[in-house]
């Protein structure tokens, strides 16, 4: 796994209301960066914006640059970094990198209904393999779009 950080400098000794972000794009990740940001603007919490791209895609590796500089650029607080990171696995990688954060957020899994079943949803797994607080969050979408989504 390896990681570049972007923003402001960071200490990684102890946990000090730090806030860690995962972003992959699709309207439940925009309300878990919506939701860090409520969080960094009522507790004063430094947020770590993540995105964790596939070693053997350059394309990912674009896709995640672009989606911490957008959340970048949509966030007021001073302390906030981004961090792309690369890993095979993401629940792992995500789970490591939440270590020194007192919470992690995410967006909900957009998966179809059967990779849920096979594979699992990897929100739920870092949830369970955190050891701190985890937030899910999910958007409301229109009947069609959930159809479309759990039924292709």
């Amino acid at each position: 796994m390896t990681s570049s950080s972007s923003g402001s400098a960071r200490t990684r000794t102890a946990r000090s209301n730090r806030s860690c972000c995962r972003l992959r794009g699709g309207p439940h990740a925009e309300l878990a960066a919506e939701t860090a940001r409520a969080i960094a603007r009522t507790t004063e919490a430094d947020i770590e914006f993540v995105y964790v791209a596939d070693p053997d895609d350059p394309e990912d590796r674009e896709t995640g640059e672009a989606l911490l500089a957008e959340a970048l650029d949509h966030t007021e607080s001073g302390g906030t970094n981004t961090t792309l990171l690369e890993g095979d696995d993401v629940t792992e990688t995500i789970v490591a990198e939440s270590e020194d954060h007192d919470l992690t957020i995410l967006g909900a899994s957009r998966s179809n209904l059967f990779e849920r079943l096979v594979l699992g949803e990897t929100p739920r797994r870092i949830g369970e393999r955190a050891e701190n607080t985890v937030i899910m969050s999910k958007r409301e979408l229109e009947l069609g779009s959930w159809l479309k989504r759990h039924l292709n």
